[in-house]
């Protein structure tokens, strides 16, 4: 039972440092200084070794292609980008596309981005979500898609051979109307599930723990649940 107290208070710390870290690096702008002279998207970058960069507001409508090539944490938050098509910052660690205007996130867009750790999504315009959206993602431990109009899942969406290491999932505020833990059963890692400020009317089998092993918090606030 000790032992078990302790792997449980060890997720409970990790989850609450990465809830902390999300909410820190959401809001926080790592990147000041002046991009490479030929990045020309009206970016800008960390000074001293361009890993940071960040084209916020500049009504960008795809990725640019312009930046170093080393980034690991690149935010785009405010802009036009409508499809994710093939991003190839291979060094990314951090991506956050808050507040664009995605509707569609083609086929393996994002399977080279193999050391990215957080996927930050929200506010866009997401209305369904795929398997092949996430392949090659084997090391995100975040990904976050809340305020979309998210009302389907597709079978294998969460593939747990590719998203092995998957802990935190946020679908708040989204038009979900049902749902049980089918979609996330591969995900043996999953720890943190938030499904608030959905349609959700009905729960599948989430009262089965041995569907999703891992899972110590399911937020579930402002759905319409009548039965659990």
């Amino acid at each position: 039972n000790r032992a078990a107290q302790k792997i449980d208070a060890a997720m409970m710390s990790r989850i609450k440092i990465l809830a902390l870290t999300l909410t820190l690096v959401v809001s926080t702008s790592l990147a000041s200084g002046q991009c490479p002279d030929d990045v020309t998207s009206g970016c800008t970058c960390d000074d001293d070794t361009t890993l940071y960069a960040q084209c916020i507001d500049t009504n960008l409508t795809q990725i640019p292609t312009d930046l170093p090539t080393k980034v690991i944490d690149l935010k785009l938050t405010g802009n036009d980008i409508a499809s994710l098509t093939d991003v190839t910052y291979t060094m990314l660690r951090k991506l956050y596309l808050i507040g664009n205007k995605v509707k569609v996130i083609k086929p393996n867009a994002l399977q080279m981005l193999a050391d990215l750790q957080i996927l930050i999504l929200d506010d866009n315009e997401l209305v369904s979500l795929e398997g092949s959206m996430f392949t090659g993602l084997h090391n995100l431990e975040i990904l976050s898609l809340e305020h979309n109009a998210i009302s389907h899942l597709a079978p294998g969406t969460f593939n747990g051979e590719e998203l092995n290491n998957l802990i935190f999932v946020k679908l708040g505020y989204n038009k979900l109307t049902g749902i049980d833990s089918a979609p996330f059963h591969e995900l043996q890692s999953l720890i943190h599930l938030s499904l608030i400020s959905n349609d959700i009317l009905t729960l599948g089998d989430f009262n089965d723990a041995s569907s999703l092993p891992a899972l110590q918090i399911l937020h579930l606030d402002n759905n319409q649940i009548l039965t659990l």
